[in-house]
């Protein structure tokens, strides 16, 4: 319980500035710029946060983070779609479209033996924790990615029957939320397919913990 305790801890300390750069940042940006100046607005501002993020990182020499990135480039579409289309469903359904194409492309590359999954770990995970020639880690992250992978196809699934049923206000609310909600249940029902390479992982590093 100690190691996946610390585990846990390292991985919330590295994964909160990324999370908070690339998803709950512009969210928030794109709510108060829809409520004080329309759509426009809302567009200008979460482009202006994952922009300044962006040239932040840029300008300090920092390595740019793989979660801003596809940010910043699903933003630029949603932008590009919804000025074009002047809908505010547009911005929303065009990434959870590409959510669907995404989350195919990940169970795709678990099942060729090239998880895409450690791409996004380098985000959130230590990179201690990502020893691909550790073959507790590699099994771990082909399971991962499946199931991640799997998540994504749902949750976009969801996204989209949400956007056409309910109002973009009440959707960027609760979108999260639900999404996070999608994501739990895929981990509780995925949990023995992952157990397994996770706890070989911990008793690796950890021999005591196993």
């Amino acid at each position: 319980m100690g190691a996946a305790t610390n585990l846990l801890r390292s991985v919330v300390r590295q994964a909160a500035p990324h999370v908070l750069e690339a998803t709950l940042g512009p969210t928030a940006c794109f709510l108060t710029g829809r409520a004080l100046w329309g759509l426009e607005g809302a567009l200008a501002l979460a482009l202006a946060w994952t922009g300044g993020c962006t040239l932040r990182r840029v300008v300090r020499g920092r390595r740019m983070s793989g979660l801003l990135l596809i940010g910043l480039v699903t933003l630029v579409a949603r932008t590009v779609v919804s000025l074009a289309l002047h809908s505010p469903r547009a911005y929303l359904m065009a990434p959870a479209l590409v959510t669907i194409l995404i989350g195919a492309v990940f169970v795709a590359s678990a099942l060729a033996g090239r998880p895409l999954l450690e791409l996004m770990l380098r985000d959130l995970v230590p990179a201690r924790w990502l020893d691909t020639t550790n073959p507790a880690t590699a099994r771990l992250l082909r399971r991962g990615s499946i199931v991640w992978g799997g998540e994504q196809v749902v949750s976009a699934v969801v996204s989209l029957a949400m956007i056409l049923r309910v109002s973009t206000t009440t959707y960027l609310v609760f979108h999260e939320a639900v999404s996070l909600g999608i994501l739990a249940a895929a981990l509780l029902v995925s949990a023995p397919l992952l157990w397994g390479p996770l706890r070989a992982l911990l008793a690796a590093r950890h021999p005591r913990a196993a």
